[in-house]
Parts: C-alpha cells; sequence; structure tokens
C-alpha cells in the first residue's frame, strides 16, 4: 500500500512553510536552526520537543581536538571500526566539520566538562585517542536543552508538538507534503523542502536503549513514497546496558570501561582479554557479540560491569545518573558488581544520501540515524553518531541556501478500499518484537531469517487488509514493513561483517564489499 489512510487534499486543511523537519532530535533542531534565517520553517515533533533518542545519550560526542589527537586518527579509527563499508568521501567531509559542529553546539549554549581550563575527554570503545566530549553522563540532555532553549529564542521557526507524520505526499518523484495527525484530526503540510530527522527504530525489539517514539516512521514513510534505503541488515546493539525490568534498558556508557572498569563472567573472568587486544575498549560489534557468546554458555542472562577499583568521586562526580539509576536498581556501582546484557541501541541503515544529506527523491533530505550516509559502515565508533545528526543537519542548511525553492501543492486523493477496524495491533506488535529479538538479533542464519521473513509477511499482510486510525496503528505498519525489509537484507548478505553475523556466513567476503539498496516497486 501506498498510503495507511484515505484522504483527499482538497477537502482537508492545510499549512504551507518553506522547509519541514521532522523530528526534534540533535538532527531535527540543528536542521530548523540553521535553514531559518532563509526559510520559514516548521518542526514536527511526534511527541514532546525533549522526547528523543538523542536526550538518552550518555556518552558524548567524538571529535579530535587534543594536541596528542588529530582528525585523520579519528578518520582512520572510523574506517577501521566501519569493516569496510564506509564511504571515505562521507567520512572525511563529516570529520573535516566537526571541530566548526562542536563551535556550533557551544554557541546554542552546550557546556561540556572541563578540566584544568581545557574540555575534559573521555576514552572509549574503537577510539585509539581520548576524544569524546561530554557532560557528565548526560551529554544528550544537556546538547538537547540548549538547542530547545535556542530553536524557541530563534525567529521564524514554528514548533509543533504531538504531530504524527503519517505519510509524505508526492508527485511523481518529488516529495510536496506531508499528511499529519494531531487532536485526532488529519491535516496536511505542504513544503517546498521536507527534512527527515525521525531518529531510529529501536523499538522492533523488545530489549532496547530507544524510547517508545522510536519506531522508524522517517525510514518507512519514505520507503513507502519509493525512496532508496540502504545498509538495513546492519543493526547495532550496545554491550552494556543494565541487566533489569527497565523499558527502555538504562545504558551504561563505555566511557566508563575508558575509565578502567572491567567486564566479567560470573566467575570473575575478564572473558574480553581473550578474544581482542583492546579488551573492554574493542568496538561495539566485538564487545556485544562476546558478551552475547559469552552469556549462551552460562545460566545467568547477563556479565558483570566491575568499577569497585576506580575511585569513589570519580564515579559519583562523573557518573551521577549512571551511580543514581544503578542504586535505585539495588546496586552501589562503588562496591558492587553490576550485571549487563547488550540491547537494540542503533539502526545503521535507513534512507540513502549523499554527502549533502539528499536522498533520490527530489526536496526529500534525511539526517541522523534515520539516514544511511555510509559514515558508520558495518558498525558505528562510538559517540558518532551526534556528530555525525549535527555536521548533516548543517551541510542541508548549506545546501538549500543556493536552491530555488517552490512550492507545489496538488490535489491528491487515495483511497484503500478497507472496512475492517485492526483490533489486534498489541499482539502483532508483541510477536514482531519477541521475532525480531529471537531470529534478528545480533546472530542471524538462513533458518531463523526465513522464517522472520514468513512471520512478517503474515503481519503485513492482516495489517493491508485493516483500517488504520491510531498512532499505535502507525506505529506498528511502519515497524512491520522495517522488520520485512531488514529481514531480506540479512538473508541477502551472505557473511559476517560488523553487527551482522551469521553464523552460517561466519567469514566476511570480499564479494559483499557492497551495498543493498531497497525502493519499494509500484
Amino acid at each position: 500500500m501506498r498510503y495507511l489512510v484515505d484522504f483527499d487534499t482538497s477537502k482537508m486543511d492545510y499549512d504551507e512553510t518553506d522547509v519541514l523537519v521532522i523530528g526534534s532530535g540533535i538532527a531535527g533542531l540543528t536542521a530548523a536552526f540553521e535553514c531559518a534565517p532563509y526559510y520559514k520553517t516548521t518542526v514536527l515533533s511526534k511527541s514532546f520537543l525533549s522526547n528523543t533518542a538523542t536526550w538518552y545519550a550518555q556518552g558524548g560526542i567524538a571529535t579530535a581536538i587534543s594536541k596528542e589527537d588529530s582528525l585523520e586518527q579519528h578518520y582512520n579509527d572510523t574506517i577501521k571500526t566501519g569493516a569496510g563499508l564506509c564511504n571515505p568521501k562521507v567520512v572525511r567531509a563529516i570529520i573535516s566539520e566537526s571541530l566548526t559542529a562542536i563551535s556550533f553546539l557551544r554557541n546554542t549554549g552546550a557546556e561540556f566538562d572541563q578540566e584544568k581550563g581545557r574540555i575534559k575527554l573521555a576514552l572509549e570503545g574503537g577510539h585509539s585517542k581520548a576524544r569524546i566530549l561530554h557532560k557528565k553522563d548526560f551529554t544528550g540532555s544537556e546538547v538537547q536543552q540548549k538547542l530547545i532553549k535556542a530553536v524557541l529564542k530563534k525567529k521564524g521557526i514554528q514548533l509543533i508538538e504531538n504531530a504524527f507524520s503519517i505519510d509524505l505526499l508526492t508527485d511523481k518523484n518529488s516529495c510536496i507534503g506531508v499528511i499529519v495527525k494531531k487532536r485526532q484530526k488529519k491535516r496536511v503540510i505542504f513544503a517546498k523542502t521536507i527534512i527527515l530527522a525521525t531518529g531510529g527504530a529501536g523499538q522492533l525489539y523488545e530489549v532496547t536503549t530507544n524510547p517508545s517514539i522510536s519506531t522508524g516512521d522517517g525510514i518507512a514513510i519514505a520507503y513507502r513514497a519509493g525512496v532508496e534505503l540502504t545498509d538495513m541488515e546492519f543493526i547495532q546493539f550496545h554491550p552494556t546496558t543494565l541487566h533489569s525490568r527497565r523499558n527502555p534498558r538504562f545504558l551504561i556508557t563505555e566511557a566508563l570501561r575508558g575509565e578502567g572498569a572491567y567486564l566479567e563472567d560470573v566467575n570473575g573472568t575478564r572473558f574480553l582479554r581473550k578474544i581482542s587486544e583492546e579488551a573492554e575498549l574493542a568496538p561495539r560489534d566485538i564487545v556485544s557479540q562476546a558478551i552475547f557468546k559469552q552469556i549462551q554458555k552460562q545460566a545467568k542472562k547477563y556479565v558483570y560491569i566491575d568499577a569497585r577499583h576506580l575511585k569513589e568521586k570519580l564515579i559519583k562526580d562523573g557518573y551521577p545518573n549512571i551511580y543514581k539509576v544503578c542504586l535505585e536498581e539495588g546496586y552501589d556501582i562503588t562496591k558492587e558488581l553490576v550485571p549487563v546484557s547488550p540491547a537494540a541501541h542503533f539502526i545503521i541503515g535507513g534512507i540513502k544520501t549523499g554527502l549533502y544529506g539528499e536522498t533520490s527523491m527530489n526536496n526529500l533530505y534525511a539526517s541522523g540515524e534515520c539516514a544511511a550516509t555510509g559514515f558508520h559502515g558495518a558498525n558505528r565508533l562510538a559517540s558518532n553518531s551526534l556528530l555525525e545528526g549535527v555536521v548533516m543537519s548543517r551541510r542541508i542548511a548549506m545546501h538549500l541556501q543556493n536552491k530555488n525553492l517552490k512550492m507545489q501543492k496538488k490535489k491528491i486523493a487515495y483511497k484503500r478500499s478497507v472496512s475492517s477496524l485492526m483490533k489486534t495491533a498489541a499482539s502483532l506488535k508483541r510477536k514482531l518484537k519477541k521475532t525480531m529479538g529471537h531470529n534478528i538479533s545480533m546472530i542471524r542464519n538462513y533458518r531463523s531469517l526465513k522464517e522472520a521473513q514468513g512471520i512478517f509477511k503474515d503481519i503485513n499482510d492482516i495489517i493491508s487488509k485493516r483500517r488504520l486510525t491510531s498512532k499505535t496503528h502507525f506505529e506498528l505498519a511502519n515497524l512491520a514493513q522495517l522488520a520485512q525489509i531488514i529481514s531480506a537484507s540479512a538473508q541477502w548478505r551472505k557473511e559476517s561483517r560488523g553487527v551482522n553475523i551469521r553464523d552460517d556466513y561466519p567469514a566476511t567476503d570480499i564479494k559483499f564489499v557492497t551495498k543493498k539498496v531497497v525502493k519499494k516497486s509500484g
């Protein structure tokens, strides 16, 4: 189906804007701020402005600012971690603009920890140098708060909260607007240009660090509009989340391992030392998979993070949120082992974009986690995501300055010809999440993927025959489409590379130094 709902634009209320930004995380707000001096800009937020994945980011932003570091070393670390699938031109572009991205954030008011008059830098997995700028262990909320304040003060920006973007309106290969639902009413927003900054899709899984809003909406609406997607098989799991009933899972930043914390099995053995010379500071794919395999060998479904040997003041002052949440769950991280296990964290694939965030559709751009820029390759280097969001959104705004944007309002009507109301959304969503966790987790194979594809086809068939009326329905439809695409893409990649591990194809195969591009037919 092309659209999720029936509509006729000639009979609907509508608004007009020059630039429509969908999403209010770091990528969306940066894009809005930078576009506002030149164009009337509107920001649509699915929830309230601060309810984003950006808010939950702990670690920080990777940038080479110390004398011991260099942009070239950051480039090399990113390329190495990406396991042969990074786009070198994109990596070069983003890292070369990392210093100006930090200046931009500081100019909006964002503050980073200082030490002896200089920005304090943390070390994280896969980085050869300490280069993570951070604000204790709540960098994301610091950056988000300051961006919100800056955007609220900026002239020319309209902010619309609690508005769900159901589908992109298109005319041939041009994006002309979006169908939005707010307060139970559908309306149209026509725009000269649309920027998707809708975040990730962690809610595909039962166990995730992502907030409940992360349902892959931007990627799904782009796919239904015929926009090219790529790298959809690559989903990164964060190795160390607090093993508890919390939903979403509470992340324990790898910066703590950069301080010297260990990972130990239930017998107190630092098992990662047998797997990688970098031990606890190996890239995320290595650490997550090592923990996953270790858990399979033992009765307990977790391993331990051990920070008992670190100074108590370091933890309480530098990681106050981690200390607080661990205490709430019954663990004093300064004195006790804390159970951790991996959780779905970041979708590397998404909407295929160029060097300036441009997609395969005219007037449509994408930035942040919903975009597949080629920056991350087959495995994202820690703390590169916030950097990517800022740089790419600024590049989009720069690209638009030289464009002659034109409004393309057009009467469009669509009828799905279904009458039965969707009544099983909750059970279908549970089934989808369970299947993703069981069949398309960190280690996959032909049998698990084939089974998943059958289940997802059945779910999508049911959805296609039901009338969809609510946010819950739309989110389910988006997740189901993405699940189908992810399973097919993972089936296609008959090798193990980065975060896509196949136990039936355990080796890396040079034939797959390429990317699978997915586009909806018809």
